[in-house]
């Protein structure tokens, strides 16, 4: 493969991601509003929590990815830290934009400098990671060590979770004992989480995968979503913290599986996986349209049907949008891109 070309096994696993992150708003009771319309107990929530079971190593995959790849150089740009900032913002106008002409919002000064401030927390974090992650990789360079890696995850995964266990069942804290912050894990919503993922994306590079059969991995990857499944019929936090060891361990076991494929350059998912950000960026909004409070209530077939078309259409406009968005930015992006490189 030539160097400039992306591994494409890796690109439909971001898309695939990317595909899970739309599932987990569509059901997110404050986004989508799945979890918070479908009848409790029924078999349309039980599809919902399985999907979610699947689904909720999404995020944990991106940084993941990033580090399997970030890790090979020391090189960074401040540029390209700012070339998202201003996808964010003009994308977050954008939207202002309909909901003005929608009737869902009045316009206002004071709602467009709301709208153009950047605020999302998955991108401010991985833009802190990015930029601190040459640090990371020289720091980790020689700590090739499963033992290293372990205590690493015993640390900032399986601490965190244990005590939030704890707290679910007594109802105390114990927060003086807690590794991620004194409020509780935050269900792995933390710069500590994204560092732990990308160093096991890193890790991933000296890992002698090829020891493990492809079914030892398949086998993982089964008992871990239908272990979530289930733990998520108790106490759905917990279960769905990013945090978790079973979805870290999740993450891993996809990562693995795809990184054994040989697609070779595949022009057409590595065309589309480029739209991976706006369709991260547009989902945001997009899934407050889907009426999903109306599909979640009829029939089992009928809801996963809704799901999967809602996916699709979200993956096709937002490639359509990003397309547009390139043709009329690319020249800012090239000569951001380049801007305050450094070398650590």
């Amino acid at each position: 493969m030539h160097a400039n070309q992306r591994q494409s096994n890796i690109e439909l696993l971001r898309l695939l991601a990317i595909v899970g992150i739309i599932i987990l708003h569509y059901n997110n009771a404050d986004m989508g509003g799945g979890f918070r319309y479908v009848t409790s107990g029924s078999l349309n929530e039980g599809i919902l929590l399985f999907l979610e079971s699947i689904a909720i190593c999404g995020v944990n995959l991106f940084i993941m990815i990033s580090g399997f790849f970030l890790a090979r150089t020391n090189q960074r740009s401040v540029g390209k830290a700012i070339v998202l900032l201003i996808q964010v913002c003009i994308f977050s106008l954008v939207h202002y934009v309909v909901l003005v002409a929608t009737g869902r919002e009045v316009f206002s000064i004071k709602g467009v400098i709301g709208y153009l401030i950047p605020q999302n927390w998955f991108v401010t974090l991985y833009i802190v990671l990015y930029l601190i992650s040459p640090l990371l990789n020289r720091a980790f360079r020689n700590l090739k060590s499963w033992k290293v890696l372990a205590g690493l995850i015993f640390l900032f995964s399986f601490v965190p979770t244990v005590l939030d266990l704890v707290f679910r069942i007594t109802g105390r804290e114990f927060s003086s004992l807690m590794t991620l912050g004194t409020n509780g894990s935050g269900r792995g919503y933390t710069i500590v989480g994204f560092v732990l993922c990308y160093i096991i994306g890193a890790a991933l590079n000296w890992m002698r995968l090829e020891k493990i059969s492809t079914w030892a991995i398949w086998l993982i990857l089964l008992a871990d979503v239908i272990l979530i499944f289930l733990w998520s019929r108790w106490d759905q936090n917990t279960a769905f913290s990013y945090c978790n060891p079973l979805v870290v361990l999740e993450a891993a076991a996809f990562m693995a599986l795809f990184l054994r494929m040989n697609m070779g350059v595949n022009r057409f998912i590595n065309l589309v996986s480029e739209s991976t950000f706006s369709i991260f960026l547009i989902h945001l909004y997009a899934v407050s349209y889907l009426r999903i409070e109306q599909f979640v209530q009829k029939p089992w077939y009928v809801m996963v049907l809704h799901l999967l078309l809602s996916c699709l259409g979200i993956v096709v406009f937002s490639f359509v949008a990003d397309r547009i968005y390139r043709l009329l930015t690319n020249w800012m992006t090239k000569r951001l891109s380049r801007v305050w490189t450094y070398t650590i």
